[in-house]
């Protein structure tokens, strides 16, 4: 049979966990796609979305939507994932964001890649209007990609521009461009034919001041229903080292849903 004894226990678990503790739908991204093997040819993707909410004693919604296009020929993947997730409490939107990533890669030898980038994105309660970057680099396979996993390091660079919204008692608001560095550590890992795993580990300084950084950690969890069908965990921690004022230095975030790949 396709599924174990242990696959059916872990999914049991997986379920009770989620009925009692239901997750909000903040912002998950990994760009990295939970495929282990060389992607496929031509044109694919998936679609994922997840919802929580209580009402009574508790009034409370949240929605997240997200998906993955990706085009793939010879030496050459292009993807473009992005998602959009929003919630509400006591009649109060607690949640706002918005994310779009555009990314060509051209695999020039089997240990090296070349790769450039853009990305849209904004967040409501971080006062971020708006941030727009485009970079590149390289990409340098650790592991080649196999039925059991595969890593990769990056290494490059991006300029961005960032619109902070204006707000009471801060001063930072406005237009700002930076050039960071961007370095960052994948691995994937395959624990089963129906459950995979994906750990993004980057790392953001900026150029001219090194005492500004960010630092993103974002972990996925994928176990498969059906051939199409999958139930997806995802985790994110992130720190700003000099985020806005009135702005967290540090974020956590989680989520779980359906994913729906075609």
């Amino acid at each position: 049979m396709r599924r174990t004894l242990t696959i059916h226990s872990l999914l049991s678990g997986l379920f009770m966990f989620l009925l009692a503790n239901p997750a909000p739908a903040d912002s998950i991204v990994n760009m990295e796609s939970l495929h282990l093997k060389e992607p496929r040819e031509g044109f694919s993707g998936n679609v994922e979305l997840a919802a929580s909410g209580a009402s009574g004693n508790t009034d409370k919604s949240d929605v997240a939507a997200g998906a993955r296009l990706e085009w793939h020929h010879d030496q050459r993947t292009t993807f473009i994932v992005g998602n959009y997730n929003y919630g509400r409490a006591a009649d109060t939107t607690n949640t706002d964001n918005a994310f779009l990533h555009l990314r060509h890669i051209y695999q020039s030898t089997v240990n090296l890649a070349w790769e450039g980038f853009g990305q849209l994105q904004r967040d409501r309660f971080a006062r971020l209007s708006l941030r727009e970057l485009v970079g590149g680099g390289a990409r340098f396979t650790l592991t080649p990609p196999s039925d059991s996993g595969a890593a990769f390091l990056g290494l490059g660079a991006f300029h961005e521009k960032e619109d902070l919204s204006e707000e009471a008692g801060t001063t930072d608001g406005g237009v700002e461009h930076n050039w960071r560095g961007s370095l960052y550590w994948v691995l994937k890992h395959h624990f089963h034919n129906d459950i995979r795993f994906v750990n993004s580990l980057y790392y953001q300084p900026d150029l001219n001041e090194s005492s500004d950084y960010r630092v993103f950690d974002t972990a996925s969890l994928q176990v498969d229903l059906t051939d199409r069908l999958a139930l997806k965990l995802g985790l994110t921690v992130a720190y700003d080292s000099r985020p806005p004022q009135t702005v967290e230095q540090t974020d956590v975030t989680y989520r779980t849903g359906l994913a729906w790949s075609f």
